[in-house]
């Protein structure tokens, strides 16, 4: 098994339609293959304005497969933490500023299962993470990334200098 790295730069336009049109990242394996997250860095490069219309009540950026189940939320859902998925979100998106997030390997692996109310949730495990998650439902599925913006639809704000570069890194896992 061979690591793989894929890096896709989005521009404003993508950044502020996140919460209707998902981007790609890796595309969907072969069948009888998944795609394994070992890692994931996101660079954005906001110094020529801040994003606005985020959400107050609710937010999130998130990694999914083709077939709609969430992989990672980088930008994460909890409930009991000091600073909030809203607050990480707006304090990411909302700041005429560079910002840097990464998810290593261990942080990936530390919270895996953990799929709770007011648990900090990166991962769900997909063997044991609840119904629905089965084998087949990722055998061939690609990896996108979206926000939830509860409704309130695309962000706005910005500016055309501004880009959010992710780094996925990741294996083609067999299925067997």
């Amino acid at each position: 098994m061979m690591i793989k790295r894929k890096t896709v730069t989005l521009t404003d336009a993508q950044i502020k339609a996140l919460p209707t049109t998902p981007i790609d990242l890796v595309p969907a394996p072969p069948a009888g293959y998944r795609i394994k997250v070992l890692g994931l860095s996101m660079f954005l490069r906001c110094g020529g304005g801040a994003y606005t219309n985020i959400n107050a009540t609710y937010a999130d950026l998130h990694v999914r497969l083709g077939n709609g189940d969430y992989s990672i939320w980088p930008l994460l859902l909890n409930d009991n933490a000091p600073t909030t998925d809203v607050t990480q979100v707006s304090q990411y998106f909302g700041a005429a500023a560079d910002s840097v997030h990464d998810l290593s390997p261990r942080e990936l692996s530390a919270v895996q299962g953990a799929a709770t109310t007011g648990t900090k949730l990166n991962v769900i495990n997909m063997q044991n993470g609840g119904s629905g998650y089965t084998p087949t439902a990722w055998d061939a599925s690609a990896l996108s990334l979206g926000m939830d913006n509860n409704g309130s639809g695309n962000l706005t704000g910005g500016n055309a200098g501004n880009t959010l570069i992710v780094i996925v890194y990741h294996v083609r896992e067999k299925l067997s």
